[in-house]
């Protein structure tokens, strides 16, 4: 939750965002067990609760004399109750109540899309999600993955290093994933020195990756045949 603004309320739906939740949660556990007779079942249910994801990132909401936070984990709380101790918002108390299910909806959406090979579908599902979380690293890595698997190497290769710019840190491990994506994308684009660097630094972060590891040998041996095909995954 990197940006703290507080906006005027917003009308929820809180019976709905619940089971928007929970359809959430069901999609996640079926995928994990790679159910996909189930979840094509649950296919048109998860396109109706997308038809209610917020076009616009989640704020923290005035609303009367409260300030409401939909997030999870202590640093969101803690900023904004440090801001209200401060007087700066106008408000009496913070309640924070779950993040909105509609990025990790979008990302089963797309993640059932990508399976079926329908990179495009993918590719909207993950912007979708994007829109309520711009920051979403899962959905930013896998919408990179949907471009490139639609030849659009080039759009891969900029939401990586999107990322990566807006994440500097050169201790954060989620760098590792997205390194990796940017890695995938120059070895189509035959950048292969500027791939194998990516590689090197994600492994530097991540030790002993095995897709990293797997990458960095097909490097060598496309730089010793002076030539590529299409990447490993």
């Amino acid at each position: 939750m990197r940006n703290m603004s507080v906006v005027e309320c917003q009308t929820h739906d809180l019976s709905k965002e619940a089971a928007d939740r929970k359809l959430m949660l069901q999609a996640f556990k079926y995928m994990e067990a790679r159910d996909f007779k189930k979840l094509t079942k649950l296919k048109p249910k998860l396109q109706t609760a997308l038809t209610r994801a917020p076009d616009k990132p989640s704020q923290p909401e005035k609303c009367g004399d409260e300030i409401i936070i939909y997030a999870e984990g202590l640093v969101p709380l803690l900023m904004m109750s440090a801001m209200l101790k401060d007087g700066q918002l106008g408000a009496s108390k913070v309640t924070q109540r779950e993040p909105l299910p509609y990025a990790m909806l979008a990302y089963a959406a797309g993640w059932m899309a990508f399976e079926d090979g329908d990179f495009a579908t993918a590719e909207a599902s993950y912007s979708k999600g994007l829109l309520n979380e711009p920051d979403n690293l899962a959905l930013t890595a896998e919408l990179s993955t949907a471009l490139a698997k639609q030849g659009r190497t080039e759009e891969a290769l900029a939401v990586a290093d999107a990322y990566l710019s807006a994440h500097d840190d050169p201790e954060d491990t989620n760098r590792a994933l997205m390194l990796r994506r940017r890695g995938y994308a120059l070895i189509d684009l035959n950048r292969l020195d500027e791939a194998e660097a990516a590689y090197k630094e994600a492994l530097a972060l991540v030790p002993d990756h095995q897709i990293a590891l797997n990458q960095l040998a097909y490097i060598r041996e496309q730089k010793a045949a002076g030539s590529h095909d299409t990447p490993p995954q």
